[in-house]
């Protein structure tokens, strides 16, 4: 077999070449890339922000991508070591009304099955309870 043109046959292999090591490299930079997004987020320098759920420096003021102002919001504290006297007494066979989509719930539940509403201790949200049966 005789080759005519060996410039040719130079200039795909060359490009061949040129090809997988470009493939190569990219691979291994989206590697490390994706290793300092995973570094960022869990060193505790970065916040998602609450508007736009984009990741954004934890002291920042300002969202970049959504431009809203962080400095303004004050989300609530909860006390999650309430002591038990703290606590309500709650008849848990008793029903009430979700004030929401009105259906019937237990007086006791966290969250409307039905709506979703949320009746925990940073929610303004409270069951209303139903007239108890006289016998």
């Amino acid at each position: 077999m005789k080759v005519n043109n060996l410039g040719l046959m130079d200039e795909r292999r060359n490009h061949l070449m040129f090809a997988g090591l470009t493939i190569v490299v990219g691979v291994i930079l989206f590697g490390f890339g994706a290793l300092s997004d995973n570094r960022n987020v869990q060193s505790g320098n970065t916040n998602a922000c609450p508007f736009c759920a984009e990741i954004i420096q934890a002291e920042a003021k300002f969202c970049r991508f959504c431009q809203k102002d962080l400095a303004s919001i004050q989300l609530p504290v909860v006390d999650l070591e309430l002591s038990s006297r703290e606590l309500p007494v709650v008849d848990l066979d008793r029903l009430g009304i979700c004030p929401n989509c009105e259906s019937e719930i237990p007086i006791s539940s966290l969250e409307c099955p039905r709506c979703k509403a949320l009746f925990g201790p940073p929610s303004t949200w409270q069951i209303k309870p139903l007239p108890t049966k006289s016998a």
